[in-house]
C-alpha cells in the first residue's frame, strides 16, 4: 500500500504492508528523491525459508518434490534442520551441467533469516566401504571437467593453520546418504571445501 501526503506542496509517500515483514536492506537515504522502479528496501514477508543448490546432471534424476533434506547453516553449527525438495529445475544452468533445486526448510528458529550460508544434504541409500560420500556443495562442474577443491596444508599442524586450495578431478557415483559418492579422484585424509567452492580459484591462499 502506498500513501502520499504533500502539506507543503512536496511529494511524501509512506509505503506499507498489511502482513508482518522483515526488512533485509534499505537502497535510499531518508529525504532522497527516487524516480519510478527505484528499488527502495528488499524485505521478507515469509515465514518459510527455501535454498537452491545446483545439482551435477549424474544424479538429478534421483531427485524429486518431497525428497528429504538435512541442512546445517554455519551461523548455527550445533544445529540440524530438516528440509524436503519443492522444485527441480528442467533445465541445465551456469556453465557446467548442473540443475537448480529448490529446498524448503521445514524447521523454524529465530536465528534463522536470509543470506545465511547453508550446507545441504540429502538422504539415499549407503555407499560401498571404499568410496567416498561428500557435500554436493563441494563439487564443481565447469567446462573444463568435474572437480573439487582440496586443501594442501603448509607448515605444522594447529589452529588457524595455512594451505592453499587446488583443484582435484574426480569421477561422480549415485547419490547417497549425506552428499553424493566418489568412485575417483579422492584419498583418505584428503581435506575437501565444501562450502563457499564459487569463490575459490586455484592456489588461492586459506586459513582452515
Amino acid at each position: 500500500d502506498v500513501h502520499t501526503v504533500g502539506a507543503d506542496g512536496s511529494d511524501y509517500t509512506r509505503l506499507t504492508v498489511d502482513v508482518g515483514c522483515v526488512v533485509d536492506s534499505i537502497s535510499v537515504e531518508i529525504n532522497e528523491n527516487v524516480s519510478t522502479n527505484t528499488e527502495i528496501a528488499r524485505v521478507n514477508c515469509s515465514d518459510e525459508l527455501e535454498i537452491e543448490v545446483a545439482v551435477p546432471e549424474s544424479v538429478i534424476g534421483e531427485f524429486e518434490n518431497g525428497k528429504p533434506a538435512e541442512i546445517r547453516f554455519d551461523a548455527i553449527p550445533v544445529l540440524t534442520f530438516n528440509g524436503r525438495v519443492i522444485e527441480v529445475g528442467v533445465a541445465a544452468s551456469g556453465v557446467g551441467s548442473t540443475f537448480p533445486v529448490t529446498v524448503l526448510v521445514e524447521d523454524s528458529n529465530p536465528a534463522l533469516r536470509t543470506g545465511l550460508a547453508a550446507s545441504v544434504s540429502f538422504r539415499g541409500t549407503d555407499t560401498a566401504p571404499d568410496r567416498f560420500v561428500i557435500p554436493l556443495s563441494a563439487v564443481v562442474q565447469r567446462s573444463e571437467g568435474t572437480f573439487v577443491y582440496v586443501i594442501t596444508a603448509q607448515g605444522e599442524a594447529g589452529a588457524n593453520q595455512r594451505g592453499s586450495v587446488h583443484k582435484r578431478p574426480i569421477e561422480l557415483g549415485e547419490l547417497q546418504t549425506g552428499g553424493v559418492e566418489i568412485l575417483h579422484g579422492l584419498s583418505k585424509g584428503d581435506r575437501v571445501v565444501t562450502a563457499g567452492v564459487s569463490f575459490l580459484r586455484e592456489a588461492m591462499p586459506v586459513t582452515f
